[in-house]
């Protein structure tokens, strides 16, 4: 049994034609003697290109459980969140691709992770708002006072 044949909501939302070029697609992935992660990532490609961006989050999240330490795959399904609208889901992933691509010095993947949080971090209240500064200093200059009691 192939695996886009257990995707009911796939086969509703593109023609027969497409879901047998998919299917057919798929399984030729599956027969190729790669890991399992970049198979996944073929698969992603091929959802994407078809607009099927929650098959793509599924199959990604899947193998994310097997190989959490795959600074890529974090990246490429903090990407997908991004498509989906959803960049508070997509912010924790692009951080663990940064975390992930630095220790392994992945300068590809380490760029493109923060590409996304720069893409989150220019939307409008997506961000938590930065702490008030630390009041706690002798300081009285009304400068000082000023960033710490906010005007009224």
């Amino acid at each position: 049994m192939s695996t886009i044949s257990s995707y009911n909501s796939v086969l509703n939302r593109i023609s027969d034609q497409k879901a047998g070029l998919m299917q057919a697609a798929i399984g030729d992935i599956d027969a190729l003697p790669i890991p399992e992660t970049e198979k996944t990532l073929d698969k992603d490609r091929i959802y994407v290109s078809q607009g099927l961006v929650s098959e793509s989050i599924g199959i990604l999240k899947s193998q994310l459980e097997q190989d959490k330490l795959n600074p890529t795959l974090h990246r490429v399904l903090g990407d997908r969140f991004m498509n989906a609208g959803l960049p508070k889901e997509a912010q924790p992933l692009f951080q663990e691709a940064e975390f992930l691509a630095s220790k392994e010095q992945d300068m590809f993947e380490l760029a493109k992770a923060k590409a996304g949080l720069a893409e989150i971090a220019a939307i409008p209240g997506i961000l938590s708002k930065p702490a008030m500064p630390n009041c706690q200093s002798t300081e009285t200059t009304p400068k000082r006072m000023g960033a710490c009691f906010p005007p009224r």
